[in-house]
């Protein structure tokens, strides 16, 4: 599915709009990603600049490590 609506925004160039409660797979898909922490903007930008470990303990408030995948741009965060 998020295949297929990436091929949609490029094709069609017009913007798609996706809430996602799994950081990997938004991670993977998305230009820009927008987290909420209780309500609030926690973060809004690119899904390098989020995949930070500390940012992202933050966000959630556990600690979170990031593996790197082999051929992969983005590394798989994960609850250390």
């Amino acid at each position: 599915m998020m295949g297929l609506l990436r091929r949609l925004n490029q094709q069609t160039g017009r913007g798609v709009v996706v809430v996602l409660h799994d950081l990997n797979l938004a991670a993977r898909f998305a230009d820009r990603i927008i987290a909420l922490q209780r309500g609030a903007l926690y973060f809004d930008g690119s899904p390098l600049e989020l995949l930070h470990s500390p940012r992202l303990s933050g966000l959630y408030g556990i600690e979170i490590r990031l593996l790197e995948q082999a051929g992969q741009a983005c590394p798989v965060a994960v609850v250390a």
